[in-house]
């Protein structure tokens, strides 16, 4: 006799007391508005059932192995999707609460579903993968089918929806249906590491109806067992069932018994792996009672199947018979289909292996028909048609018609519907309806735009090229151009490609025709010119620059144009120049409408004013500053010809129009340029070098530093702000605005040390390698009126609020004026309350002598820390000072002092904490002074009611406060508690005359008072 370990014994005398338990709960529920979970109604019942899970189980972990393709299983065509992914309630979706062997209340289901023979009105969905009719279930471990209970099982296995790293259960209710979605769902006990994916869809039936009316639909598949359940990572112990049953232990579906990690199925009955089920659409007609017909697995959607010439497409559907360990046989009849194969396996569920290729004899509309029928009493058979549909021969893909739209990525407009591929040799030609634009990431082979032809690739657009692109059409777009071909590539035609980006693979390419680049050009192998023009434009939008990777660069000569921006200086002024390729001449500083002067009597001349012609163009020497020239001035000279060389990385200052756009022809550079023997004379104004960026990108002067030796770490860019006239930007230790400079720009350095020369030297690594596009001509402040702009720094992020004083403004909302304050998303920001509205600008009357308090409104999206910088603090009258309080800790900081406050703010605080005080009026260190300044009293005017808000330091004692008129008398008493000041105080003023009022308050460190004007 076979013996029965004692510990066995007692795991199954616990699993069927908790069984036992389980059918009791379901059995005493009702259909309530609420879930069902037995672990609230059992407070034993996590207890008893964690104590089923074998020993070592528990800590168990292991990803799912990759059986036979790296590719995740996909949704099938019938799974009906969730109508958001991300928030399926807002399609119509119900989440069921998170548990473990719960489940829902009745669901009424609006429509009357049978199963094999009696009706249904109500379901409940059971968290354990199956639907039942009566009662809940929530038994975990699966047993095989028939059973006592009315069941529709999509996978009746131990789901555990309790971790938030679990999907949960959704259900939608249609007229005629139920869909419940069993989303990304774990396993006992907890796990994770493992999801299923599964759908159930019943349908309102009836007799005489004879589609199916219960489908599973399945995704990724990738467990079978709980640990409670004697699993194993998932897998093993007791077996999933999926299938129908009616509850009388007599009529039933039984597709399948699963508790392996692999994708065999024999039978169903015996164990097999979950793999199987993997992008399945299983579907059954239950309607009615009796032996139900076989039903099949892994047909095609619609049971249609599409072939084109040439081109083999094969099925392997499975027929089962519903009720276990029925014998299914099959006769196929291909109805006189050409270039048709087909096996049938041996097994009671046998597999069809059917091949259609496409050819000329089987062009059209085809039917295969199979009928299955199993060894049932009686026998029943049921007849399968499969559509098949064979095109005749198409016009090769690739071939472009725009036959629906312009639209790049919609099939409709390619020849045979069909996208091209990296693979696909496009054609473009003028013959098509309408004209190509690509607004998204597409690939081909080759590609050729035919004359009179167009491909527009837009914003966002990329297409990846792996063979020639031959441009004789028009070639356009603000998108880009990938080379990423194995060999080198040749890009070209008779007309000229203009892309914002073009990127070079590393087996290199070569120009066979014109091309121009506006924003980035980056080279992962060699571009060769081959005598083609390279022009790399710049202009009002942007200035290309070029990303030189390893030792990639351009061979060959190439042209950097440099526009000016006009917006600071829209006439003729000094800029500064520095060559971005080497092989050039100073006549290259000429434009279409400026040609360079140089004259180098200027250099020798003892009033160099009055030479004649008065040059355009000099650059600099430190050394003809002395003690009898010793001007900073002295220092420019003016090139001896046109024709004299412009070397990488020194500067010129040329005097030009606005509207001269420059460009430069020669060899790009790259690698690595020094500027050495930087000198410095002894007079005070030595030791100036006019250097420049020598390369086709913007350089960091923080990353440039690193090549510094001997000078100062401060770089200047002259701002032009007229014909003679500028002023310099300096940047130095992360301050500043002249930390990016541009391509083509020049700059100055000094020397440190007389006596000591300097040397600067500049490689790659200082250049910027994603697009920027720094002023070349950085805008000085023209602004006149009194300004303060105060930023909110959060990290990287800055909000900003502005207000200035003008004329005509007023305090309130004044739309000539004023700006509102619009934010996106949970963001920090800053604005000027005003009234009900918060501004982002906010215009005032034009100051007086008079004190001007204006509320600031912080918001921020995290507890944490921030900062307060006044960006900009412009034209106060003298003798006026701007103050940045904080009624919390009782700071008032001046700005013009420190333009930089740290604080720290709660996420939920909404008070006005901050306010800008604008005062003739020092600070002063006295207690009383400095919190009269700290109380915050608006709106000012005010109307009905006004806001006090106290500072920190007023907040722990009582208050009292006293209203006067301007005749002296008290009209109005207020007080308040310790504790409540932290809350702003609102001061009813409703019913008093209009004119100008004293508060005076009675406060800890002594009396303050505020002026208040009612209107």
């Amino acid at each position: 006799m076979r013996t029965f370990p004692l510990v066995l014994f007692y795991r199954w005398m616990l699993a069927l007391c908790l069984a036992g338990t389980l059918g009791q709960q379901a059995a005493a529920q009702t259909a309530t508005s609420r879930a069902i979970d037995p672990s609230l109604l059992d407070p034993q019942y996590d207890l008893r059932k964690q104590r089923l899970i074998r020993p070592g189980t528990q800590a168990r972990s292991s990803a799912r192995p990759v059986l036979g393709s790296s590719a995740a299983p996909q949704l099938p065509a019938c799974f009906e999707p969730l109508d958001s992914v991300s928030a399926p309630a807002a399609g119509g979706y119900t989440n069921l609460p998170r548990n473990d062997d719960g489940s829902s209340s009745l669901i009424p289901l609006g429509f009357t579903f049978t199963l094999f023979g009696t009706p249904y009105t109500g379901v409940y969905i059971n968290t354990n993968g199956n639907l039942s009719f009566g009662a809940s279930v929530s038994q975990f471990s699966a047993n095989g089918f028939p059973i006592v209970t009315p069941m529709v099982a999509g996978f009746w296995a131990d789901v555990d929806t309790r971790p938030a790293s679990s999907g949960s259960i959704w259900y939608k209710l249609y007229p005629d249906r139920l869909v419940v979605t069993w989303n990304r769902v774990g396993y006992f006990s907890g796990k994770t590491d493992k999801k299923n994916t599964f759908q159930i869809v019943i349908r309102a039936n009836s007799a005489g109806v004879t589609t199916d009316d219960v489908t599973f639909a399945y995704g990724d598949m990738q467990w079978t067992t709980g640990d409670a359940s004697n699993g194993v990572d998932g897998f093993g112990g007791s077996l999933a069932t999926v299938g129908a049953n009616r509850g009388t232990n007599g009529d039933f579906i039984q597709t399948g018994r699963f508790n392996l990690n692999n994708a065999i199925r024999t039978d169903n009955v015996s164990p097999s792996g979950v793999n199987w089920l993997d992008e399945q659409c299983i579907s059954y007609r239950v309607f009615a009672n009796g032996n139900l017909p076989p039903s099949a697995t892994n047909l095609p959607l619609n049971n249609t199947i599409t072939v084109n010439q040439g081109q083999t497409v094969s099925i392997a559907p499975q027929f089962s018979g519903p009720e276990a360990g029925q014998a299914v046989t099959l006769a196929v009849n291909t109805n006189g289909l050409c270039n048709v194969t087909s096996s049938v396996s041996a097994g009671i569920n046998p597999v069809l292996s059917l091949s259609v290729t496409g050819a000329p004899c089987n062009v059209g509309t085809n039917t295969i028909s199979i009928v299955a029928t199993d060894n049932g009493t009686p026998v029943a058979s049921r007849q399968f048609n499969i559509t098949v549909i064979v095109n005749p021969p198409a016009t090769a893909n690739g071939q472009w018609n725009g036959s629906v739209s312009t639209v790049y990525t919609d099939p409709a407009n390619w020849a045979n519907s069909t996208l091209p591929t990296a693979t696909t040799d496009v054609t473009i030609p003028a013959a098509a309806v309408r004209m190509p634009v690509l607004s998204s990431a597409a690939s081909a082979n080759s590609f050729t735009i035919a004359s009179g032809a167009s491909l527009t690739v837009a914003s966002g657009g990329t297409l990846t090229l792996n063979g020639t692109f031959l441009n004789n059409g028009s070639c356009i777009g603000a998108g880009a151009l990938v080379l990423g071909g194995p060999a080198q590539q040749s890009l070209g035609g008779s007309n000229l490609i203009s892309m914002a980006g073009l990127t070079v693979g590393p087996a290199g390419a070569q120009l066979t025709g014109p091309l121009a680049v506006s924003r980035l050009l980056t080279l992962n192998g060699n571009l060769a010119t081959n005598s083609q023009t390279l022009t790399l434009l710049s202009d009002a939008s942007g200035t290309a620059m070029v990303v030189n990777n390893g030792s990639a660069v351009v061979t060959g000569a190439a042209t950097m144009q440099r526009y000016i921006s006009p917006s600071q200086n829209a006439g003729a002024g000094y800029r500064h120049y520095s060559a971005p390729v080497s092989n050039t001449t100073v006549a290259d500083l000429g434009a279409a409408n400026f040609t360079p002067v140089v004259n180098p009597a200027y250099n020798t001349a003892p009033v160099p004013a009055a030479v004649t012609p008065f040059p355009t163009v000099f650059g600099y020497d430190e050394s003809r500053v002395n003690a009898t020239a010793a001007s900073f001035d002295q220092g420019w000279f003016s090139p001896a010809t046109l024709s004299a060389a412009m070397t990488p990385g020194v500067g010129y200052t040329v005097n030009l129009p606005a509207t001269a756009t420059v460009d430069f022809v020669g060899t790009l550079t790259s690698g690595t340029v020094a500027r050495t023997g930087l000198t410095r004379g002894t007079q005070p104004t030595s030791g100036w070098h006019l250097l420049g960026n020598p390369y086709p990108a913007p350089i960091d002067w923080t990353l440039a530093t690193t090549g510094l030796s001997g000078l100062d770490n401060a770089v200047y860019v002259f701002k032009s702000s007229g014909t003679y006239a500028g002023s310099y930007s300096s940047f130095v230790n992360g301050v500043g605005d002249a930390r990016f400079i541009a391509s083509g720009q020049g700059f100055f350095v000094r020397t440190t040390t007389a006596g000591t020369p300097g040397s600067l030297s500049l490689s790659n690594a200082a250049r910027l390698t994603t697009y920027q596009n720094p002023d070349f001509n950085r805008p000085s402040a023209l602004e006149t009126r009194p300004l303060l702009q105060l930023d909110l720094v959060n990290g990287t992020q800055r909000d900003a609020a502005t207000v200035y004083f003008e004329q005509g403004a007023t305090s309130a909302f004044d739309a000539a004026f004023d700006a509102y304050k619009l934010t996106t998303g949970n963001v920090a920001s800053l604005s000027l309350p005003v009234g009900s509205e918060q501004l982002s600008i906010s215009g005032l009357p034009a100051l007086s002598r008079a004190d001007v308090l204006i509320p600031l409104q912080v918001r921020v999206p995290v507890s944490g820390s921030y900062q307060l910088e006044a960006a900009q603090l412009l034209n106060l009258p003298a003798g006026l000072y701007a103050y940045l309080r904080d009624a919390e800790t009782g700071t008032s900081l001046d700005l013009a002092q420190q333009p930089v406050y740290a604080f720290r703010q709660a996420a939920d605080a909404t008070g006005p904490r901050f306010s800008l005080l604008l005062t003739t009026n020092r600070i002063l260190a006295s207690a009383a002074t400095l919190a009269g300044q700290q109380i915050q009293l608006y709106p000012n005017p005010a109307h009905t009611t006004a806001t006090l808000v106290l500072p920190a330091t007023l907040r722990t004692v009582p208050g009292t406060a006293v209203l006067y008129n301007a005749l002296g008398q008290a009209v109005r008493s207020y007080s308040w508690a310790p504790g409540t000041a932290g809350t702003p105080q609102m001061l009813s003023v409703s019913g008093l005359a209009q004119g100008v009022y004293t508060l005076r308050l009675s406060t800890l460190v002594g009396p303050a008072t505020k002026r208040l004007v009612i209107e």
